[in-house]
């Protein structure tokens, strides 16, 4: 065992990033993502996870509801999916994603040119600035509800069991740890006691 190696120990390492935002312009915005996360591949990141809704940004109203934004948030994902094809980390975005007539927050997890999962947001908030419901509906429950059929249709989507569907913020995490918890079968990124880490099924990084 390396004991100067996160991965020899069971652990993950997980970047939690910020790139600059441009309003309602997901192609500008998916290609500062994918900069980022070339950046994080040669530093041996495993899972890269980005802010709610960066795709579009999360302020711009009504324009969430605009086909020609929501079918550009379309396009940055499929943009990523193919730029992730030689990229270690499983990466987390979001994105408004349409579903029936419905528009869900979702968190979007794509890894090695595949999209892993599509996780719409169970708790929106309805306060001050915060009036999430007058844009979204709510998940049914914390599994998956749907991908939308245009995803579907790229073939490169892979099925996951129920039981690992899910993408949580760890409130209770210290302040000294990542914020969010990508909570697989094979993964503890942090001190909140998710699931028993095992042995992640990416190539393991050079140890540093």
């Amino acid at each position: 065992m390396n004991f100067h190696s996160a991965y020899d120990q069971g652990f993950a390492r997980v970047a939690a990033c910020t790139t600059q935002v441009h309003l309602a312009d997901p192609a500008s915005n998916v290609a500062g993502i994918i900069e980022t996360v070339r950046e994080l591949n040669d530093r041996g990141v495993a899972i890269a996870v980005f802010p709610e809704l960066c795709l579009t940004g999360y302020n711009i109203d009504d324009l969430l509801l605009q086909d020609v934004v929501l079918d550009a948030a379309l396009s940055a994902i499929e943009t990523l999916r193919a730029a992730s094809v030689d990229m270690l980390p499983v990466i987390v975005v979001g994105a408004p994603l349409r579903q029936g007539n419905r528009l869900y927050n979702c968190a979007v997890v794509v890894h090695r040119g595949r999209i892993l999962g599509v996780v719409p947001k169970s708790y929106l908030p309805n306060y001050r600035e915060f009036y999430e419901k007058r844009h979204f509906a709510a998940a049914a429950d914390r599994t998956t509800t749907g991908v939308p059929s245009r995803l579907w249709r790229t073939g490169r989507i892979r099925r996951i069991p129920p039981r690992s569907r899910s993408v949580q913020t760890c409130c209770s995490a210290p302040s000294t740890s990542p914020g969010w918890c990508f909570t697989w079968n094979f993964a503890r990124t942090c001190g909140c006691p998710c699931r028993p880490a095992q042995r992640p099924p990416w190539p393991e990084p050079p140890s540093s």
